[in-house]
């Protein structure tokens, strides 16, 4: 099944691909790092569930330990599709563009669903948003791009 792009050579596509997941790759980690998710918050998501001291106050925070484990999840999808990536640009791992394509349509929805339920907790009426939050929405395009991209690419392989 030959892709979308005919008998053009791959390599700069590979590269390209590899240039946005990285890209969305740092962006992602800094957002989950970092505590500029709107002018309400000091801390990181984990931090400010670790300080909490009830059992209730904890169940209050769960929401925060869900942005973190689906920003985690995005991330290692991120960490899948690049040793595709890398693996395929080497000659290898014929047949596995489609699954590194789907991961990054993965990678981008997981952000989503993070950054909706950042959005339900904190609405725009009450909260400025900052630059974590900022990030996170700028690796969703980069993520399918590079998922557009690899689907793109001829991969005879897939499936045989």
């Amino acid at each position: 099944m030959p892709g979308m792009l005919g008998d053009m050579s791959e390599k700069p596509f590979l590269i390209g691909s590899s240039g946005l997941l990285a890209v969305s790759l740092v962006f992602s980690v800094i957002s989950i790092a970092t505590s500029g998710w709107s002018s309400e918050r000091t801390q990181t998501f984990l931090e400010e569930y670790n300080e909490a001291k009830t059992v209730e106050a904890k169940a209050v925070l769960l929401w925060a330990v869900g942005i973190s484990v689906l920003v985690i999840l995005g991330i290692m999808c991120i960490a899948f599709t690049a040793v595709i990536v890398i693996a395929r640009f080497f000659g290898h791992s014929k047949g596995k563009l489609m699954l590194g394509g789907a991961l990054s349509f993965v990678t981008g929805g997981a952000f989503v669903l993070a950054l909706i339920v950042f959005m339900a907790v904190n609405p725009p009426v009450s909260t400025i948003y900052g630059y974590s939050f900022g990030l996170l929405w700028a690796c969703v395009p980069l993520s399918w791009a590079a998922g557009v991209v690899l689907m793109m690419l001829p991969d005879t392989a897939f499936l045989e």
